[in-house]
């Protein structure tokens, strides 16, 4: 929605460019009902909301004044902004942010339509697992902002970089919707090395049968589950080609306000580094198998 753009200050959440009558009235939109967001609404940092590079995630809480069942009591805000990428820019000498409103503009629509158009397509957004899309606006190019908003999930916790799920969890992560470079990423951030090793065979199995069962009687991309495990190993080095120089450069940014004691912070970093190295000798072995 580019163009001029007024509003209050006072209105503003939480220091951005979006307010409350702009999220007021997308509701109203979308669900159709007339409803004002109330004198009591609410507007806070969910726990390492800020932390995020190029957005802030804040939990709104809502005192509508009617009483229309449809309407959400809270929402998660995804707001994206050039303020974010600007200070990214400054506090890391090394990455280049000039752009910084087309960048931020491309990753937010680029979102944003996704959920508009799972919107329109509820058997997509369910095999996808997309949380509930309420409403939200493109980039706006006047307020170098925009926004998402969607259901709050009660109890979600951010799993940080040197944290480690279960076998079981990670199933969680393996669906449809999730690329076969995704899985590479998802199942080797997720676990800790040993059980990555033991696992990753039957997690790779469970997934494969997972996309037979959800695509019916659509053909896969791969003759079959050999070919799909091949194609797995040739991800793992692009994959790494991206995320690994990130993962090593922001590791001090990562542990630089670690909640523990000293002793949990070596043991966290221990275990971090242990997952890039694990990391980097599948690379090895891929490499050596695929491409050289």
């Amino acid at each position: 929605m580019p163009g001029e753009s007024n509003f209050v200050i006072e209105d503003q959440i939480l220091g951005t460019s979006i307010t409350w009558e702009m999220v007021e009235t997308d509701f109203q939109k979308a669900f159709e009902v007339p409803s004002r967001c109330g004198p009591n609404r609410d507007a806070r940092m969910i726990e390492n909301g800020e932390k995020g590079n190029t957005s802030l995630l804040i939990r709104a809480d809502f005192d509508w004044d009617t009483k229309e069942e449809v309407l959400p009591k809270t929402a998660l805000l995804k707001i994206i902004s050039c303020d974010k990428f600007k200070s990214v820019g400054a506090n890391n000498a090394q990455m280049n942010f000039r752009g910084e409103k087309e960048r931020a503009a491309w990753m937010h629509n680029a979102e944003w339509n996704l959920y508009e158009r799972a919107r329109e397509c509820p058997e997509f957004a369910e095999i996808a697992k997309l949380p509930a899309y309420y409403c939200g606006r493109a980039f706006d190019e006047a307020l170098e902002a925009g926004y998402l908003a969607m259901e709050f999930l009660e109890g979600a916790v951010c799993l940080p970089a040197y944290g480690v799920l279960g076998v079981d969890e990670v199933k969680q992560l393996v669906h449809l919707s999730s690329a076969t470079e995704d899985i590479s990423k998802f199942i080797s951030a997720s676990l800790s090395p040993v059980d990555y090793q033991n696992s990753k065979a039957e997690l790779l199995r469970y997934y494969y049968k997972t996309m037979e069962k959800e695509v019916k009687h659509h053909l896969l991309p791969w003759k079959g589950h050999e070919e799909f495990l091949q194609e797995h190993e040739k991800c793992m080095p692009l994959m790494g080609l991206i995320s690994l120089p990130i993962a090593f450069y922001y590791e001090d940014k990562i542990f630089r306000d670690f909640p523990g004691a000293t002793s949990e912070k070596e043991a966290a970093q221990e275990l971090f580094r242990d997952k890039l190295f694990s990391s980097l000798d599948e690379i090895e072995a891929a490499v050596k198998k695929h491409y050289i």
